[in-house]
């Protein structure tokens, strides 16, 4: 299952503000070192200049100087730590969070397109069989292989890593409750002797959407019927029989299991993760690019 220690509840701008706090605090010390530093100088200095009235004018001069230079360093200093931090906030957007975002709204366009695929693709480009048709999410692959996940938060690291192991599992189950289905429908056939063999079932995405009523198909790309009488029987009587078969196999356990697995594990979590990537890009955009607040 989908796990990660960030709950869907706790909004996003936590993660950041939680960052910005730690900034701030930072500021806030080095801002009271410098004023107890020139504290202490003023008090040597008036000191000094009391039991010795020669430094008297020096010392007016030094703490000018001091007063003036921790002020310009205390600015520069956090100018320089906002700048740095909108820069780096920026380059994460546009090689992880852009891409990232770009590749979820694709993938749910196509699952949207095309439920129930017979693969869902997640890992890197070159390792994928480009030759096959079917969404893919192999952008996560790739940033954990180049090493930009070190720049991701931990528990958006986590939900990821979670998601694409739901994709694994899909593309499993879908393997192997597709071959059930199959071999069921294969030997109902054999048995009700209408054909040998058949191979290259190509139904089951089917089977998943209950898209079958009006179907006249048995979904094999090649069947060996048993002789001519069996093929015009079975051509008779397949377009009550076949629908008959699939509405049996769709209420399957590894069929429910797998639309459960896709309904309520990947879609749920593919519109979650866009959308949490979604506030990611609206923030940066808000607080460090449609602003100059912070810089």
């Amino acid at each position: 299952m989908f796990r990660f220690n960030r709950p869907y509840h706790e909004p996003l701008q936590v993660s950041f503000r939680n960052a910005l706090v730690t900034s701030y605090v930072a500021k806030v010390v080095a801002t009271v070192i410098i004023v107890l530093l020139g504290a202490m100088l003023v008090l040597f200095f008036l000191f000094a200049s009391t039991y010795f009235p020669e430094f008297g004018s020096t010392a007016a001069g030094f703490i000018g100087v001091f007063v003036g230079a921790g002020i310009s360093a205390l600015v520069s200093i956090a100018l320089q730590s906002d700048q740095f931090k909108a820069q780096a906030l920026r380059s994460k957007k546009e090689r992880i969070y852009r891409p990232l975002y770009e590749e979820l709204v694709a993938l749910a366009t196509a699952l949207q397109e095309n439920p129930y695929p017979w693969q869902i693709g997640f890992r890197l480009i070159h390792d994928e069989d480009i030759s096959e048709s079917y969404p893919s999410f192999s952008i996560w692959s790739e940033i954990s292989s180049d090493g930009r996940r070190i720049d991701v938060p931990d528990w958006l690291t986590k939900a990821f890593d979670s998601f694409l192991k739901e994709l694994s599992e899909y593309n499993d189950s879908y393997d192997k409750c597709s071959e059930f289905v199959e071999l069921a429908l294969c030997n109902n056939l054999i048995q009700q002797g209408f054909i040998k063999e058949a191979k290259g079932f190509s139904a089951f995405s089917g089977v998943l959407r209950n898209d079958f009523e009006e179907t006249s198909t048995a979904g094999f790309i090649t069947m060996k019927f048993v002789d001519k009488d069996a093929m015009r029987d079975y051509e008779k009587k397949a377009s009550q029989l076949i629908p008959e078969l699939f509405r049996k196999y769709s209420q399957a356990d590894c069929v429910n299991e797998l639309r459960i697995l896709y309904q309520f594990s990947i879609l749920v979590h593919l519109h979650w993760l866009t959308r949490e990537i979604k506030k990611i890009l609206k923030y940066i955009d808000i607080k460090y690019e449609s602003q100059d607040r912070y810089l």
